[in-house]
């Protein structure tokens, strides 16, 4: 069962989900960002002014200061991140169990208990696990850019060439990102096929063991099949991840090489800048590869969190569709003893996505009466559980109604 445009919702929104995201948080790592600059300049302005027996009081006091700050900072902006994102998931998981329990069983049958299953364990894991890498990149992004700032006022022209290096690694990554998400939710898809084959082998253990032919072409042609298509996306994601990653690190060389190599011979003027312009590439080299190895990651949660929207947009979706036959249930909970429990006309089909009705049950007229005790007969397929389902209010009825001590449960 598939919801119809889900909304989109990136990690950023997701923290904000419950309205208690505070931004100084974000303030603070962004910080962190900026105080790890501040840090690389005083050691680069020290290194240069360095003299035998001289003790650079002032730096080193501006050196230990930054240091604590940027420890406070950063340490807050994870611990506090950290926190927030266990309490969101936790708030999802508990809102998408109780929308659970109040769909009916039919629903929940064509969702699917693979789908719940990924969503509520290895989905939110993963957006849990990712938080945390994500909030140390953001910080990495900062970085970067305070350090391209910086770069940018010592040398407008490795400035320039560093911009352009960093267009190619955004392009680079652009190029390859449409087909990666494609993957992604063609992994999720896979997985739940398999979490729902896997189900199937645990509840039909006996059966299996029993028919040797049946039980090779399950696992030959359906366990190990679907294993095999989500071991080969992973692999293909992996690789373009990885090749992302090396062509990066190989172009932040490249600008290093640059600003040594090529700015001494077209611009002899600025040799002087070779020294700090080099070091401060180098500083920032780390955070680079570190902003762009987090871009699968990223994508990788999002999708995770868009699988989450989406179970919560088809719960609400069946919650806007129930009919008065959901609440049959609560009121069969509160008899605890009846005359006559009686459906009449009782209808019921089971449809195929696009092809209408597969196989319709019904109409039917039947009483129970209270200690009378009855059986139900028929060949495999022939409706009997489906029809317990209805008259138990666990399907809702296509046709007909209910009457419990002749009291009508359903409208007309």
């Amino acid at each position: 069962m598939e919801a119809t445009a889900p909304k989109k919702m990136n990690f950023y929104q997701f923290l904000k989900r419950d309205g208690n995201f505070k931004r100084h948080v974000v303030i603070a790592n962004s910080l962190s960002g900026v105080i790890s600059i501040i840090i690389a300049s005083i050691i680069v302005d020290s290194a240069n002014e360095v003299k035998p027996g001289e003790l650079q009081l002032t730096a080193i006091t501006l050196f230990l200061l930054c240091l604590v700050a940027y420890y406070v900072f950063r340490y807050y902006s994870l611990i506090r991140i950290s926190a927030h994102i266990e309490s969101v998931v936790n708030g999802t998981r508990k809102r998408i169990s109780i929308k659970i329990q109040q769909t009916n069983l039919r629903n929940f049958e064509n969702i699917g208990k693979e789908f719940f299953y990924t969503t509520l364990t290895t989905d939110s894991q993963i957006v849990t696990q990712s938080s945390v890498q994500i909030i140390n990149a953001a910080g990495a992004l900062v970085m970067v850019a305070a350090g391209s700032i910086a770069l940018l006022i010592i040398s407008p022209l490795a400035f320039a060439m560093a911009i352009g290096i960093f267009s190619m690694i955004i392009l680079l990554y652009t190029r390859i990102r449409k087909s990666m998400i494609a993957d992604l939710q063609t992994i999720t898809n896979k997985e739940n096929e398999f979490f729902g084959a896997l189900n199937d082998l645990l509840l039909g253990f006996k059966e299996l063991k029993l028919n040797a032919e049946k039980s090779r072409e399950f696992i030959e042609e359906g366990l190990n099949k679907l294993s095999d298509d989500v071991f080969e996306l992973k692999a293909n994601i992996a690789n373009k991840a990885s090749k992302t990653l090396i062509l990066s690190q190989v172009y932040m060389y490249v600008i290093l090489g640059a600003v040594v190599f090529i700015i001494p011979n077209i611009s002899p003027e600025n040799t002087i800048i070779v020294a700090p312009a080099s070091a401060l590439l180098l500083f920032i080299t780390g955070p680079i590869i570190e902003v762009v190895s987090i871009l699968p990651i990223m994508d990788k949660t999002n999708n995770c969190i868009q699988n989450i929207v989406k179970i919560e947009e088809i719960l609400d979706e069946i919650g806007k569709k129930k009919k008065g036959l959901d609440k049959v249930s609560s009121r069969h909970r509160k008899a605890s003893t009846f005359n006559s429990l009686r459906c009449e006309s009782a209808t019921f089909s089971y449809h195929d996505e696009g092809n209408g009705a597969s196989f319709t049950l019904g109409p039917i007229d039947f009483e129970l009466k209270e200690n009378e005790v009855l059986f139900i007969v028929g060949g495999n397929g022939s409706g009997k559980s489906t029809f317990l389902k209805m008259f138990t209010s666990h399907y809702n009825l296509d046709s007909g109604r209910l009457f419990l001590d002749e009291k009508p449960l359903t409208a007309e």
